[in-house]
């Protein structure tokens, strides 16, 4: 299906005609360094999302995962990423060596808030340097290193409509799906049998683009089989309210390409896709993607470059499904507290508190998920 131009999105201004912008304070909370709070928050996180461009310009979308805290913080202004010997991850190395940048976020068992950080990137395969930063870890492969140059939290919304942490209620869709054997590759040009039941069961994904060796990457979650199958080569994916920072939407109309790596919790098989991206506001296309009846307000059109299944040993090994591993809410830090530790020491939270930060947050959540 070819879309027509008054169908589609084509600049930041016409996003802004849509979308408007958030208020300042939540455009203020945008760091280029590793303060208190992120560092905090890594600490807990055993799965990051990781949004590299191949050399054909498209985006590809990994996940990371090893115990809780695994990466290494160097100082305010880098980090290191330790990476294990796998066909994703070579892939992931490739594209870095490539294209030297990244977009990452980071995830905390049983936490539905999310840390970002993009930055510049580069890979580090020297086995002296590796050792002397992971004395503990022989196996590594490599290491990527991350000069931070944005930081910011990221509300629960995708987390909360796709009830991230409930494995169980997925439990009885995960053998509808699920191929062959673990060494299992599935890689394509479209969608098969396969992809379609994996999409049909899936309620989340996380997505990354970039534009100008700027990468960026975050999730979006909704019901389950929320993307709508145009054909075996083209998604629809809607897009909810959140943030309105618009991150990933501002270099898709630059860029035209994303990558999208799609999940269902309980299971550790991942999709991975990519090709060219147009965001559409056509109401025809969208209504039929409507929730309580509200219809988003843009849309995703993806028509796939590659379509790829396998078995994610990042996901087993972060253990990110399994109840005992998740965080306890309450003692943990809110988001509120978060981000008043991370904007004090900068000065751009003096009109602010976090009770009041959370409470708005609450009733955004319970208002506008949709």
């Amino acid at each position: 299906m070819k879309l027509e131009r008054s169908f589609t999105v084509t600049s930041e201004a016409e996003l802004r005609e849509v979308i408007p912008s958030p208020h300042p304070d939540l455009q203020n909370k945008n760091l280029h360094c590793l303060e208190s709070a992120s560092q905090t928050f890594m600490a807990y996180a055993p799965l990051l999302s990781v949004s590299t461009q191949n050399e054909h310009g498209y985006i590809d979308v990994f996940v990371i995962g090893d115990t809780p805290g695994f990466v290494h913080i160097v100082d305010a202004n880098t980090l290191l990423i330790p990476v294990y010997a796998d066909e994703q991850s070579q892939r992931c190395i490739d594209n870095i060596r490539n294209n030297p940048f990244i977009g990452t976020f980071f995830i905390v068992p049983g936490i539905e808030e999310i840390y970002r950080l993009n930055g510049s990137a580069q890979i580090i395969d020297d086995r002296q340097q590796i050792e002397s930063f992971f004395p503990q870890a022989p196996r590594l492969h490599a290491v990527i290193q991350v000069g931070v140059q944005e930081s910011f939290f990221h509300c629960a919304k995708a987390l909360v409509r796709s009830h991230f942490w409930e494995a169980e209620r997925y439990v009885s869709t995960n053998e509808t799906f699920l191929p062959l054997a673990r060494n299992y590759v599935h890689v394509h040009t479209e969608l098969n049998e396969h992809s379609r039941s994996f999409l049909a069961s899936a309620p989340v994904l996380f997505i990354g683009t970039a534009h100008h060796q700027r990468g960026d990457a975050s999730p979006r979650g909704d019901h389950t089989g929320f993307v709508h199958i145009i054909d075996n080569k083209t998604l629809l994916i809607p897009d909810r309210p959140g943030n309105r920072l618009l991150y990933n939407f501002i270099n898709i109309v630059n860029s035209e390409v994303a990558g999208i790596v799609f999940l269902v919790p309980g299971t550790n098989w991942v999709m991975h896709v990519n090709g060219k991206v147009t965001i559409v506001k056509e109401h025809t296309l969208l209504e039929p993607l409507s929730v309580k009846g509200k219809r988003p307000a843009l849309g995703i059109w993806l028509e796939l470059e590659q379509v790829t299944m396998y078995y994610s040993s990042a996901l087993e090994t972060a253990r990110l499904w399994d109840p005992a591993c998740h965080v306890d809410r309450a003692s943990f830090p809110s988001l509120g507290k978060l981000f008043m530790q991370q904007m004090q020491p900068f000065g751009r939270a003096d009109n602010l508190d976090a009770d009041t930060i959370d409470y708005n947050l609450k009733i955004d959540k319970e208002t506008n998920l949709y």
